[in-house]
């Protein structure tokens, strides 16, 4: 076999593992899991292992155990789920854990943040409202 022989064949890279992450990444990645419905901030490769569960878990189950709510409204879907890293990019203030977003109708792609499970919970019911007061019609 000469080297001309072997073009059919595919090199892949080596990949190495990274048992811990970059210096200063944890300043980047504010990284937080759910203990019952309250926040706890841990590192990036305990996040991972977190976030790895609960996709685990969804796959299993059908329940995503990071979701606060959802709600369908005609063609409009309201989510409220845990995001798992702080959203907060400036200014001060707690951690942006939460996120409620619209999909479909007037207000697709809405979106708001927020940091606790039951502020979230709050924000979904808003944004619910919201929507059926959007989809409301005055009869004359």
């Amino acid at each position: 076999m000469t080297k001309d022989d072997d073009d059919n064949i595919i090199r892949f890279p080596t990949f190495l593992r990274i048992e811990e992450p970059p210096p200063g990444i944890e300043r980047v990645f504010r990284c937080y899991v759910l203990v019952n419905r309250e926040t706890a901030r841990v590192p990036l490769n305990d996040w991972a292992s977190a976030s790895a569960s609960r996709h685990a878990t969804i796959k299993l189950t059908s329940l995503d155990p990071w979701r606060v709510a959802q709600t369908y409204i005609g063609d409009v879907h309201i989510s409220t789920v845990f995001l798992g890293l702080d959203h907060r990019f400036f200014g001060d203030g707690p951690p942006l854990l939460f996120e409620t977003m619209i999909f479909g109708g007037r207000l697709d792609e809405f979106q708001n943040r927020c940091a606790t499970w039951d502020e979230a919970e709050a924000m979904h019911a808003e944004a619910v409202e919201q929507v059926r007061r959007g989809h409301l019609r005055v009869v004359k």
